[in-house]
């Protein structure tokens, strides 16, 4: 599993300082001028909610902590005299928000051609099961007879990478938990999405990229999660946000007890779409 490379320095902005543009996404991310460079911040006021915020955070920090690269994060204050329009008739409420470093690069397009530029393959594997640990939809996900295929949150960072390569970071993490749904809605943390066995992220352009070793070793680091490592994740949270206890224990439980489901079922799982070889009985 490839493993986060940090920027050059740490980077600790604390407050927006001027709004160049609005991203028409669903939450409505800025892009603004921090006191440390620039960033996409995601505010309160958005159209889903503090609930987005909770689950970017934390989206963010397990997906580093599985290996995965991801872009540099903080909590920064976002000031009511840059009050802003968003979509749905909401606007940005001052106070914490979320932001992410801005970073070179651009959005994969698709093809299983644009795939071969990038340094760190295996972390497809790391995307899948990660986006199968947290049931995050927005990126690939068949429910249904729905499709979600969202090619804009598979990005090709050039940080880091050599020239004219590019390394695959993990992003945008607001719909990891929620599934559509408020993160206070019992449901989400249940027994049935404890054991969900549906296929996430695994975009078919993946399939023939994802390898057995790959998903063995992302399942390997899935296997040490323990409730600190939530507890490392979620910390840094504001009150703002609005995680409470009861929320946050259960979402708690769900990533443990999800986490000891899915290393005993993924492989099985991704077995036929990525068309692995069976592995026979007494062999491995």
């Amino acid at each position: 599993m490839a493993t986060q490379i940090p920027a050059k320095t740490p980077w600790s902005p604390t407050c927006v300082r001027w709004v160049s543009r609005l991203c028409e996404t669903s939450t409505c991310p800025l892009h603004v001028m921090t006191d440390a460079g620039w960033a996409y911040v995601k505010t309160l006021g958005n159209p889903e909610g503090p609930d987005a915020l909770v689950s970017e955070w934390i989206g963010t920090k397990l997906a580093a902590w599985m290996g995965l690269p991801t872009f540099d994060i903080a909590v920064v204050d976002y000031p009511d005299e840059l009050r802003t329009a968003l979509t749905k008739g909401c606007v940005t409420q001052p106070g914490p928000a979320f932001a992410a470093r801005a970073v070179g690069g651009r959005s994969w397009d698709g093809t299983e051609d644009d795939l071969e530029v990038i340094e760190n393959p295996e972390a497809m594997a790391g995307l899948v099961v990660f986006d199968m640990w947290t049931r995050n939809w927005d990126r690939y996900a068949e429910d249904g007879g729905t499709l979600r295929c969202n090619f804009r949150n598979v990005f090709f960072s050039e940080e880091g990478a050599r020239k004219g390569r590019n390394r695959l970071l993990a992003m945008d993490h607001t719909e990891c938990f929620r599934t559509g749904h408020r993160l206070a809605t019992r449901s989400l943390f249940g027994i049935d999405a404890i054991r969900d066995e549906r296929l996430y992220g695994l975009f078919p352009a993946f399939r023939a990229k994802v390898t057995r070793k790959a998903v063995r070793d992302a399942l390997a680091r899935l296997a040490q999660f323990r409730e600190h490592d939530f507890g490392a994740a979620a910390s840094g949270i504001p009150a703002a946000w609005d995680l409470r206890g009861q929320t946050r224990d259960a979402l708690k439980s769900f990533c443990v007890d999800r986490a000891k489901f899915l290393v005993g079922v993924a492989e099985r799982i991704l077995e036929a779409p990525c068309r692995w070889q069976p592995v026979l009985p007494g062999t491995d």
